[in-house]
């Protein structure tokens, strides 16, 4: 019996044990209520950076985006590396081949280094556009814009989860670069985006990404000629596996430059010359000539040549050539004298002649010969 006033010790722990078990009962329920939160938050979060991931790293766009800063970058190195198989014109060298004629007779300069830059800094304003199976890039070029595919192949899975994509060997073009004439003129290479391209028998095979900008031209004193051309894969031609590597054909047309104009002028002038100083009808090693029946005063004899600018210079598959030569008109003029009548008389003949005007290159050296025609 408890008196009152006094505490119930049993009474207490009654209480205090039936306080105590509603309290882990709950706590339980609490935390597995926290626990569960949590991992629905950790599923969705998780859910979520998977998504996150494969539609910003292992997409084609991202490829996109990673080709192009290597191209920026020049760095051929890491583009080939985004190939799954490197493309039969990018083949490596075996020991003691040249790396840039690592196929064979296809020239690899435009895959690496500042060609590449070169390239990089025609194009303005790319950006990446995510396709089935591929990428396309939109760029502009000289204020002109231009669309190219980037062709791609789902190389394999990482983790079982994301799609990995490489580039097809379709995104390497192949360029047949033709220079008509180019040994008649003595030119033995040309300049591609910089660098110097060796011909052979007047033409050059090159590989380059596409797409690419590509500027050439002829590096001679004698000889002029060039190409701006832009590499693009045309976005309705390319299809999946059945993507096509893009063949490009460009022909430079050489044309002689003014130095070689006023080089061969000068040589025409000092020939003319050299017959119209000689006060004869019938001057040596000379084309024109003209014959009276009258007494000549060889003091009065003058001779008026064709200006040499008269003939045209020009360059073309078979080499060069000159225009107007063939039909060309000199004057003279004497003042003679009647045999029979003794009479004073000043005559004046317009003469129709012809001059061989041979042009060649020797090294780097223009050899203009002028002959009778």
């Amino acid at each position: 019996m408890t008196l009152p006033g006094q505490h119930d010790p049993h009474g207490a722990d009654d209480a205090a044990g039936g306080t105590g078990g509603s309290g882990r009962s709950g706590g339980s329920v609490i935390a597995w209520a926290a626990w569960s939160a949590a991992l629905i938050v950790a599923l969705v979060l998780g859910g979520f950076a998977v998504w996150l991931v494969d539609t910003k790293v292992y997409t084609t766009e991202a490829l996109g985006e990673q080709w192009w800063e290597a191209v920026q970058a020049g760095d051929g190195e890491v583009l080939l590396g985004q190939f799954a198989d490197v493309p039969e014109a990018a083949g490596e060298a075996g020991e003691g081949e040249d790396p840039r004629l690592s196929a064979g007779s296809v020239d690899t300069l435009l895959l690496d280094g500042g060609t590449l830059e070169h390239s990089a800094e025609q194009i303005e304003d790319l950006r990446v556009v995510e396709r089935s199976g591929a990428a396309d890039l939109v760029f502009t070029v000289d204020g002109e814009e231009h669309r190219s595919r980037l062709p791609m192949d789902k190389a394999d899975e990482s983790w079982g989860i994301f799609d990995q994509w490489a580039l097809d060997p379709a995104a390497l073009a192949e360029v047949s670069l033709s220079v008509p004439g180019a040994s008649a003129g003595g030119i033995g290479q040309v300049d591609v985006n910089g660098e110097p391209v060796n011909l052979q028998e007047d033409a050059a095979e090159l590989a380059a990404y596409a797409p690419s900008v590509l500027d050439v031209a002829v590096d001679s004193e004698w000889l002029t000629g060039s190409a701006h051309r832009v590499l693009a894969l045309d976005p309705e031609d390319v299809g999946g596996s059945d993507a096509e590597a893009l063949s490009e054909e460009i022909e430079i047309e050489l044309e002689a430059s003014s130095a070689a104009a006023e080089q061969m002028h000068q040589k025409v002038k000092t020939y003319l010359s050299s017959c119209a100083e000689q006060q004869v009808l019938m001057p040596s090693g000379c084309p024109m000539g003209v014959e009276t029946p009258n007494r000549v005063e060889a003091s009065t004899i003058e001779w008026s040549m064709p200006k040499a600018q008269e003939l045209t210079l020009s360059f073309g598959p078979d080499g060069w050539s000159v225009a107007g030569a063939d039909r060309l008109t000199a004057t003279v003029s004497f003042t003679a004298q009647d045999y029979y009548s003794g009479e004073t008389l000043e005559e004046t003949h317009d003469v129709t002649f012809g001059l061989d005007v041979e042009v060649g290159a020797s090294g780097e050296d223009l050899l203009v010969s002028v002959t009778g025609g």
